[in-house]
């Protein structure tokens, strides 16, 4: 039993030696660690020494085994990468460049590296502070700088993450001035101002989303309070017809009684005339019926006083 894993460890490691050396012959690295003391992003990538490498793995069965398990790991192959090399052995920092400047921005681009970019940081500081501040991340490569002040010194740095780690900023930073705007004393109290906030795409997009999502609440609360006006002035407006209706109805009304009681007091008159002129015309009937009845009498008194 002891003689078969002791075989079977020998053969494990005879395996493992030829494996790391095999490897190492055909796949030479050198290793890419960020420039920035708290990143711990490393991989490997094109030459080094396999000699050198292969007697490293030589010297130990753990470091060969720690080599194939890396190998399949490329967690660890990173640590251990980052554990033997300690950082970047080629550093390529980005090229940045000036395309435009004006007394409010500064229009800045820069070149693609040779491996495939995860993401491009560019860092600003005005001259008269001491602090970087962090002013694009993504992965266009020309940005605009908004928001500067006239007539004043800048200085720009910019790297880019890889599947390697970070690279080294460009050296030495980029320094330019922003144009004097056309206002003399703007111009000459520009170093006296204080600069505006200073914010990176992400916060501004970040603002801007906001500002957005403000706006849209913002326009509808504004159609809201419209709608309610209107609903408010399509009550009133109805209110009103309703009572400018009720007032005409009433108008309406108060004509037609009016009108009523005219016609009544007309017809109440034409009966008094009527009756009137019939008083009067029975009574002319009764004077004529009375004197026709004296000259009757008359008649009678003379014809008989003349036989008499």
């Amino acid at each position: 039993m002891a003689h078969s894993l002791k075989a079977r460890s020998l053969l494990k490691y005879a395996l493992a030696s030829f494996f790391a050396n095999w490897r190492i012959s055909f796949f030479p690295c050198t290793i890419f660690q960020a420039n920035d003391p708290h990143s711990t992003n490393v991989h490997t990538h094109d030459t080094t020494d396999s000699h050198s490498k292969k007697h490293k793995v030589a010297q130990s069965s753990s470091s060969t085994v720690t080599a194939i398990a890396s190998q399949r790991d490329p967690e660890s192959k990173l640590a251990v990468a980052r554990d033997k090399f300690g950082g970047f052995l080629v550093d390529k920092p980005l090229r940045l460049r000036i395309v435009s400047i004006s007394c409010d921005s500064i229009s800045l681009e820069w070149n693609s590296p040779e491996y495939e970019v995860d993401k491009y940081q560019v860092f600003m500081r005005p001259k008269v502070h001491s602090n970087w501040y962090l002013i694009y991340q993504g992965m266009n490569r020309n940005y605009c700088v908004p928001n500067l002040l006239a007539n004043t010194p800048y200085l720009f740095r910019a790297r880019y993450q890889c599947l390697y780690g970070l690279s080294p900023y460009n050296t030495p930073p980029k320094k330019c001035k922003t144009d004097s705007n056309n206002n003399s004393k703007t111009s000459q109290g520009s170093h006296s101002e204080v600069h505006p906030p200073i914010m990176s795409n992400i916060q501004i997009a970040a603002r801007q989303k906001e500002l957005k999502k403000q706006q849209r609440k913002n326009r509808k609360e504004n159609k809201k309070q419209r709608e309610e006006l209107e609903a408010k002035r399509r009550k009133r407006d109805l209110e009103n017809k309703r009572k400018k209706e009720a007032a005409n109805k009433r108008k309406k009304i108060k004509a037609r009684q009016k009108a009523t009681k005219r016609r009544k007091e007309l017809m109440e008159k034409r009966e008094e005339e009527k009756k009137k002129k019939e008083h009067e015309k029975s009574k002319l009937y009764e004077q004529a019926l009375v004197e026709r009845l004296k000259q009757l009498q008359m008649q009678k008194v003379f014809v008989l006083n003349v036989y008499v």
